[in-house]
């Protein structure tokens, strides 16, 4: 166990009890990433908000938002399927417009702040059947052609399978 004095996430809660924290990175592809405009702890700067080049094109959207889902970001489904991101309102709101304007797929955003962060933190949803089948085929089209978390990747196949159950292998 390492001795903490810094509250850490542990699960959902945060705690200044001892416990134990491992972080890897390499520090060329930290430094790559913040050279593309992408900054730590991007979910509770408000300043921070998507690159321009990201909105470019809808492949380019869907790749990046899938990295972020990856990261950030988690598939349900029990009753009713839900795709949600944690991301700070701005971020939130360019998500939010880019999903209504370009593939007519509405979503919700509401606050999850706790702590410090209390005013910076947002959750953006998509909820139900048909806005996350549409979600989910423009997040996944180019999973052949760039990287992509199996598990969520698993996730999203295991709710087609339920709602197309002859049409996935």
């Amino acid at each position: 166990q390492i001795p903490s004095t810094k509250k850490v996430k542990n699960g959902h809660e945060f705690t200044s009890n001892p416990c134990e924290m491992l972080s890897i990175g390499k520090k060329n592809i930290f430094d790559l990433v913040r050279q593309y405009g992408l900054p730590m702890n991007k979910e509770h700067d408000n300043r921070f908000t998507l690159p321009p080049y990201v909105l470019d094109t809808k492949d380019l959207f869907f790749s990046f938002l899938r990295g972020y889902l990856d990261g950030d970001g988690s598939i349900t489904h029990s009753l009713i399927p839900m795709i949600s991101f944690e991301m700070n309102e701005a971020c939130a709101k360019q998500v939010q417009k880019f999903l209504r304007d370009e593939i007519g797929v509405k979503s919700s955003i509401s606050h999850v702040g706790k702590g410090q962060n209390k005013c910076l933190d947002f959750s953006l949803r998509v909820g139900g059947q048909t806005p996350c089948l549409v979600f989910m085929y423009y997040l996944y089209a180019t999973h052949n052609q760039t990287p992509y978390l199996d598990r969520k990747f698993q996730k999203a196949s295991e709710i087609w399978a339920k709602i197309f159950p002859k049409h996935i292998n």
